[in-house]
């Protein structure tokens, strides 16, 4: 199982740092690549080895679910694509379990982060220092490296603030390393969060800190004033570049007004939009997938995982999954309540985080993100405990044939996307309707 702990590794690694090592492939679709690898392989490894173990009930709730959104796959105009949707996040799920499998997972996935912002920091600071030094203007979408779109990269920042934004806090996993060094990188991740005008992440791991705080109260005092410190500190240094940027003239597009921006960037009439679509196709919805290519919508997701689940899987399949989702995040919220861990606190905080962000942004959405998606999760599984306190037993030959299938569904939908000759691309024809969903092509 250690072995699976590598691969991931190695790939949130080498896409943090800019991924522009296949030549003709946009760096959306090589991490989309990389993201898919690893559903594919963590599907066939939960449905062929004996060792993996999950409780009876989620093998029972995750076939029962399979069961009530196959008519909506079935009757999807595109029914291989919707399959694969579902086929994709069920990959998610059991990679984060393998991950959760492993001995100590939570503090090698805890280097991981710094290893892997502390690499980006060091890229994203050469770049922005570079454009003041070169007089380059930049549109604000992809200021930064790596990322086609800016919004993305703050979907990593969702998962990992917690951590890195607090990273003084952990020094004694870190003792080696100065202190100086922790300040800077956890001052400078905030900064490029003020740099990137992350509202939704800001919004996020803000509520999510203050409801951990309500909770567990004094034991995180002093990581919750860690957070405070370096955000004050980063805030103030992104917004000193913010304006050396702007009396230089470099920026055509600021984002939107950046942090102190208080318009809604067209999400009000988005969401009212989705929710008559969903009206219109109440039961089944319209298939995975296919939200971007329903008549009348403008974006290729609504940005509101609730809305995004109902309106594409209905409300029977949609209102399970959904139903399912809070029953977890409710138990996670009750074993915060208790579990006097520091790191596993600082997990669940980023699950809570980006479970908020989810209401205002696609961050369930973007390879990159799914990846930390993972890490996050199977980290927090392994840390709470939640492996060794509750009964699991072995995968029943029901759910390791859905496994299976779902692995061969997944496998065909990529295929097809990627030989489909009809599907437009916004990234080189103006008139192209659609935005990145599953591919950097756009339609779905």
């Amino acid at each position: 199982m250690l072995t699976w702990f590598y691969i991931l590794a190695i790939g949130v690694l080498t896409l943090s740092w800019q991924p522009l090592w296949i030549n003709g492939i946009h760096p959306f679709d090589q991490k989309r690549l990389f993201q898919v690898g690893i559903t594919v392989l963590a599907l066939l490894i939960v449905g062929l080895h004996q060792r993996i173990k999950l409780s009876h009930h989620y093998q029972t709730f995750l076939i029962l679910l399979a069961i009530v959104a196959a008519p909506s796959v079935v009757l999807a105009n595109e029914p291989l694509l919707a399959a694969m949707e579902w086929g994709n996040m069920l990959g998610l799920l059991c990679a984060a379990i393998l991950l959760a499998h492993i001995p100590d997972a939570h503090h090698k996935v805890f280097y991981l982060i710094v290893v892997a912002c502390g690499l980006y920091t060091l890229q994203a600071w050469a770049h922005l220092i570079n454009t003041i030094l070169l007089g380059l203007d930049e549109n604000v979408v992809n200021r930064l490296p790596g990322f086609s779109n800016i919004r993305a990269f703050n979907h990593w920042q969702t998962w990992t603030l917690p951590i890195i934004g607090a990273l003084p806090y952990f020094h004694q996993r870190l003792n080696r390393v100065p202190r100086y060094w922790l300040w800077a990188l956890a001052c400078s991740w905030w900064a490029l969060l003020y740099i990137a005008a992350g509202r939704g992440t800001t919004v996020g791991i803000l509520t999510a800190a203050i409801l951990l705080l309500v909770w567990r109260g004094k034991p995180l005092h002093s990581w919750c004033k860690s957070l405070s410190i370096c955000a004050i500190f980063g805030f103030a240094l992104g917004a000193g570049y913010v304006a050396i940027e702007a009396s230089l003239n470099l920026v055509g597009q600021h984002a939107d007004g950046g942090l102190t921006a208080t318009h809604s960037s067209g999400r009000i009439f988005i969401w009212q939009n989705t929710w008559q679509v969903f009206l219109d196709h109440i039961w089944l919805g319209v298939g995975g997938l296919h939200y971007g290519n329903v008549p009348g919508t403008h974006l290729a997701s609504p940005h509101n995982l609730v809305l995004l689940l109902l309106v594409e899987n209905g409300l029977i399949a949609g209102g399970l999954l959904l139903a399912g989702l809070s029953i977890l995040l409710f138990k996670l919220s009750a074993q915060l309540r208790h579990n006097r861990d520091d790191l596993s606190a600082a997990y669940g905080c980023s699950i809570l985080a980006a479970s908020i962000h989810s209401l205002f942004s696609g961050v369930q959405l973007a390879p990159y993100s799914q990846l930390w998606l993972i890490l996050i999760v199977g980290a927090y599984l392994r840390s709470s405990g939640v492996f060794g306190k509750q009964q699991y037993a072995e995968l029943t030959v029901p759910f390791r044939t859905l496994t299976i299938g779902a692995t061969c569904l997944l496998i065909a939908g990529v295929a097809y996307t990627i030989i489909d000759p009809a599907i437009p691309d916004p990234w080189t024809d103006a008139a192209a309707r659609y935005m990145p969903r599953f591919w950097a092509q756009g339609r779905f």
